[in-house]
């Protein structure tokens, strides 16, 4: 429901929402995600994360500059819950890339997410690959091979393919 509500509301030629609105939306929809919902509440968690990309599409990065920043701020090296939520969120964030053509506009929104995303992503990444690697745990735990699977969609949001036509011109 929030995410029909959000993607028709936020946009300006649809009886807008008040920009004070649109701020208050921006600094509480990430948070709220994160905390409102208990471990098993994937539907709700990928309806949250779906209303924060359509958004996000709208209004990142030129008035929702510090989104990436805010998603980054609650990931945690021991809390699995808030990491799933924080890479299906990153992922819902970054996965339009790929559709998108290629343009300068774009690799510098895709260069902007990395300077923000990618020391992060790389500690969580290395973190998990460590546990999951580690002779202690075996075999691998289902929420850390989902998170190392998260991770490995949020690269692919930022690798591009020639088209079928192109593929052998690149």
């Amino acid at each position: 429901m929030s995410q029909n509500y959000d993607g028709r509301r936020i946009s300006t030629d649809i009886n807008p929402i008040p920009d004070s609105d649109k701020v208050e939306l921006r600094m509480t929809l990430v948070p709220a995600m994160l905390h409102l919902f208990a471990p098993g509440d994937k539907t709700v968690r990928a309806q949250v994360a779906e209303s924060v990309r359509l958004i996000a599409e709208l209004e990142f990065p030129e008035r929702w500059l510090y989104l990436i920043d805010q998603v980054m701020t609650f990931r945690s090296l021991t809390d699995t819950t808030t990491n799933t939520s924080v890479l299906e969120t990153a992922h819902s964030i970054c996965a339009p890339c790929r559709a998108h053509v290629r343009s300068g506009a774009l690799f510098s929104e895709i260069n902007y997410v990395l300077s923000r995303f990618m020391d992060p992503f790389l500690q969580l990444f290395c973190h998990i690959a460590g546990l999951l690697l580690s002779p202690s745990l075996s075999p691998p735990t289902p929420v850390f091979v989902g998170q190392v699977t998260l991770l490995l969609e949020i690269y692919d949001d930022f690798t591009f393919r020639a088209p079928a036509r192109d593929r052998g011109r690149v």
